[in-house]
């Protein structure tokens, strides 16, 4: 195993999280990844928002879900009777019955760090997914007879919304430079509104409450488009002007009444998740646009947030073939059958996946993606490419990384069952995490060389270089859990019919220096 690999999952506190070091004189040397764009404001200052390329994490808050499925949670809504069953299933969780979101759960959390330790990770996209509901306990917050705002993947979080819109705010004052953008949603669609957003089941009230709250906790800190403007105020004015929460706002014009203090969503281009089952034609899409030299210049121009999901599409969920695995371990049954995990693997039409692993949790999805993701991230940012106004993930370790081995299983104990644990524990690059922040903090620096250049781009650009070498590109060839050192070749079945309808998708390497090292490993 390479031994500089970062270790996360159960050895997370290991990880130094961007420790100051010495810099040449005039350097900001404050801890890096909590401050960074404050440490980089020398040379970003100069840009706008909608210059910028955010960090960020899909469905952020579903590190703290509850059992309790939410009422009108999404994807029941839209059967018939859709919220009386939502409702049926979050009764079950007042009574005691546990089991049902204890199962679900795993297909439903992307993140583990608590949003404040996100933000100390560099974070600076926060996509937040909100429903009214019930609380999730009869014995939680009062009698639990009152509905509020709560976070939601499904699942609803344990506390209301409003407690996690606080502790971004706690965090947001005591880091005065720093700037986040917020989406507000149901579940991350941009252009719904009115019942097409929401449920039908909360009205204006509960809406306008929403917007009511946010404002109250994020007073003084919220980006007034009265006054600024994403498009042209430089960040450094902003910053001056306490304009540092920018929030897009779903269902903009029911929910704040069109206030200044939040911009409509539907003027975010959210492009769709990398697709397992499309895994060469997502990155090519991706990798087309961003070497269109007036992208960039197109989205601002418009006055449009260019937005762009990594996260991977939880197929195991869609095929239901998850379910049973947990249902069989719940119970005491037994671990996830080879069958089972020969039927998983199949979905995904990796060459040389078998039996030996599959991703039966959302997070092996993720961190499967994350591991693809990596070199598509790196080769944006050394071809010099276009990157969007914020990049969104799962799996976002301490560190500011991204999870790219299958740590979480070891310690999570409803994911594996301990015969599992005890056959990944010894897997190679286990562990391993990417240098997701700051490779993106390293294309704000290459955005503002060319737009402002200024003396401090160098020196600084100097220093990210270092933060990322610490976590650089790591590729390897194991591929019975699906990592190979190239994007993966296609199935027969799939190259037959690809070579009839195009042209074999090249392969995209990783850089010959770590494959080298690597393979010294």
């Amino acid at each position: 195993m390479d031994e500089q690999a970062p270790l996360l999952g159960a050895r997370a506190g290991a990880i130094a999280r961007g420790r100051a070091r010495p810099h040449a004189a005039g350097i900001d040397d404050r801890p890096f990844l909590p401050h960074w764009m404050g440490v980089l404001m020398p040379a970003i200052g100069s840009l706008a928002v909608l210059d910028l390329t955010l960090p960020g994490t899909h469905d952020t808050l579903t590190y703290d879900l509850a059992t309790a499925v939410s009422q009108g949670a999404n994807g029941v809504t839209s059967l018939p009777h859709g919220y009386a069953l939502s409702a049926c299933l979050h009764a079950l969780n007042w009574l005691g019955v546990t089991a049902i979101g204890s199962l679900i759960r795993p297909q439903s959390r992307t993140q583990r760090l608590t949003v404040a330790e996100q933000l100390d990770a560099g974070i600076r996209f926060l996509d937040i997914r909100a429903v009214y509901t019930a609380a999730p306990s009869i014995w939680e917050h009062g009698c639990g007879r009152s509905r509020d705002w709560y976070g939601l993947h499904f699942l609803q979080t344990r506390r209301p919304l409003r407690e996690y819109l606080g502790q971004i705010a706690d965090w947001m004052r005591a880091h005065p430079q720093e700037l986040i953008v917020m989406w507000v949603s149901y579940h991350g669609d941009a252009e719904a509104t009115g019942t097409e957003q929401y449920p039908a089941y909360i009205g204006g009230a509960e809406r306008a409450q929403l917007w009511q709250t946010m404002t109250e906790i994020f007073s003084g800190l919220l980006f007034n488009s009265a006054e600024s403007d994403v498009a042209q105020t430089p960040l450094q004015t902003a910053i001056a002007r306490g304009h540092r929460i920018v929030v897009y706002m779903s269902d903009y014009e029911l929910i704040t009444g069109n206030s200044p203090l939040a911009l409509d969503a539907r003027t975010i281009d959210n492009k769709s998740n990398m697709d397992f089952e499309k895994l060469e034609t997502s990155r090519d899409k991706i990798l087309d646009r961003a070497r269109d030299p007036n992208a960039r210049a197109a989205y601002k121009a418009a006055g449009r947030f260019w937005l762009q999901s990594l996260a991977g599409d939880s197929f195991n969920g869609r095929e239901g073939s998850a379910i049973p695995a947990r249902i069989l371990d719940g119970a005491g049954l037994g671990c996830v059958s080879a069958p089972l995990r020969r039927k998983i693997s199949a979905k995904l039409e990796i060459q040389g996946m078998g039996a030996a692993w599959a991703p039966t949790a959302l997070e092996d999805c993720g961190q499967l993606m994350n591991y693809y993701n990596q070199m598509l991230i790196e080769t944006m940012l050394t071809d010099g490419l276009a990157f969007p106004n914020a990049i969104y993930l799962d799996g976002v370790g301490h560190g500011g990384l991204i999870c790219t081995g299958i740590d979480h299983a070891v310690v999570d104990s409803g994911c594996l069952c301990a015969a599992d644990v005890l056959a990944t524990a010894d897997v190679p690059h286990r562990d391993v995490g990417y240098a997701y922040v700051a490779t993106l903090a390293a294309a704000n620096l290459k955005t503002a060389l060319l737009m402002h250049p200024s003396p401090a781009c160098s020196a600084l650009l100097r220093r990210v270089a270092v933060q990322r070498a610490e976590h650089p590109l790591r590729c390897w060839e194991d591929p019975d859990r699906g990592r190979h050192r190239s994007w993966p070749e296609l199935s027969p079945a799939r190259k037959s019919a690809a070579l009839l309808t195009r042209q074999p998708v090249a392969q995209q390497p990783c850089n010959a220096n770590v494959e080298a090292r690597d393979a010294a490993n």
